[in-house]
């Protein structure tokens, strides 16, 4: 029998969840960084006190209502949806998103109320498209509302859909090994997950699902079908390429060209309406810009800009981004090997630490990045990304100019501490995740 002081502690959870997205994803604008904090830890009083209750038979409409509430939402966090709306919108106009920048088109479109809305909000006018072929179909499905409201709520829906599918993936996942059910609520009614995938539109919501479900397949020994999904994965976001050399090392010859088999040509098929010989290198070019001309959130990035500042006198973004990418590279295919015959449980944690050391020697970390590797600790005995998943919010604290810049580079470096403390301890733990 329930105590009735669980009841209670569950629903006054579910309350403060309800208020802390609601606010964040209605009123509080991004450049009030206090007011976004400060609902935020209310929001994740209310996650414990949700989770602490033990009363999981309801949280899957309990997480569908949160998420359902910002339905009508215009995102506040990330104006990155005007430029989700424009892929779309040239995609409907038969032009391909990777064969102009926006502001090529400027004048073309000048006219055109929706089009011109859209360039004049976009954050990324002078930049090649970077979104992938499922993120550009979506897309492309959005802009047939020619409405900006009407475009959000679709892109919504889509990653809804995907939301509610990872949920019960999750937790099959966690049946399979012999995993606490219960652990489904940490990702299911957190309000991060929440506010940046439902509310913000990322598209982490659709790679996540992809991702897990490909891992679910292989453990079960159904490599092609996992090629596929794993294909629709790298097609959402293209950075969980990285997985691929642990997931083939995992399978052997046999199982590796079974997935191969799969992967290929939903791989191919899904790039070839968008990219071609003659665009490939403004798509190259857009991935190159990103990691030498931004910044936000890096770990060892920071402590490398700070030294460049110290030692040349300037911001050495455009020389330390490559390099630390190809670090990671370096050093994501040196774990991959000496784990291919791992057992399939702690491949969670691999993907999780790979992931991990991608972000941490990458110049840009938004929050909604974090949730890729937060996903994957879910079932194992990694702590460190969900703290990290909660810190990483402190980051808006940079939109807000009322801030001073000490308080705000203090922050980030809390974050990272933190972060890698909890990390050097979930490392004595994995051979045993």
């Amino acid at each position: 029998m329930i105590k009735t002081e669980n009841k209670y502690a569950f629903a006054l959870g579910v309350v403060f969840l309800f208020v802390c997205i609601m606010m964040i994803g209605y009123v509080i604008p991004r450049e009030n960084f206090p007011l976004e904090i400060g609902f935020l830890a209310l929001g994740f009083g209310g996650f414990f006190l949700a989770i602490k209750s033990n009363q999981i038979s309801n949280i899957f409409t309990i997480g569908i209502i949160l998420r359902g509430i910002l339905i009508l939402a215009i995102p506040i966090l990330s104006d990155d949806y005007y430029r989700f709306l424009w892929d779309g919108f040239l995609s409907s106009e038969g032009i391909n998103p990777f064969d102009f920048k926006p502001s090529e088109l400027e004048s073309i479109y000048q006219n055109h109320p929706y089009a011109s809305q859209l360039i004049s909000k976009m954050n990324s006018p002078n930049y090649y498209s970077i979104y992938p072929p499922v993120s550009q179909w979506i897309f492309y499905l959005a802009s047939l509302s020619q409405s900006l409201l009407g475009g959000i709520i679709i892109i919504r829906l889509f990653i809804l859909g995907f939301e509610i599918g990872t949920y019960f993936i999750i937790k099959e996942i966690l049946k399979r090994f012999s995993i606490d059910p219960k652990r489904i609520a940490l990702y299911w009614l957190n309000p991060i997950v929440i506010i940046e995938l439902t509310g913000n539109l990322h598209a982490e919501g659709i790679l996540v699902f992809f991702l897990l479900y490909a891992a679910l397949n292989l453990a079960k020994l159904k490599d092609i079908k996992g090629g596929v999904l794993l294909a629709l994965s790298f097609c959402s976001k293209l950075f969980s390429l990285m997985f691929l050399p642990i997931l083939v090392l995992k399978g052997g010859k046999y199982r590796s060209a079974k997935l191969f088999i799969g992967l290929i040509p939903i791989f191919l098929l899904s790039f070839s309406p968008f990219l071609k010989l003659d665009n490939l290198g403004n798509y190259a070019q857009s991935l190159q810009l990103y990691f030498q001309s931004f910044e936000f959130n890096g770990s060892f990035f920071n402590l490398i800009r700070w030294i460049g500042f110290q030692l040349k006198g300037y911001d050495v973004v455009q020389f330390a981004g490559p390099i630390l990418s190809l670090m990671s590279g370096v050093t994501i295919l040196f774990i991959s090997w000496p784990y291919q015959y791992s057992n399939r449980k702690v491949i969670f944690s691999l993907m999780a630490l790979m992931i991990s050391i991608y972000f941490f020697l990458s110049p840009i970390v938004h929050p909604w990045y974090i949730i890729v590797p937060f996903s994957l600790t879910l079932f194992g005995n990694f702590k460190f990304a969900q703290a990290w998943l909660f810190l990483g919010f402190l980051s808006y604290a940079f939109y807000d100019e009322n801030l001073p810049e000490i308080l705000k580079t203090s922050l980030i470096w809390i974050e990272y501490v933190v972060v890698f403390y909890l990390l050097k301890n979930d490392l004595k733990t994995l051979n045993a995740a």
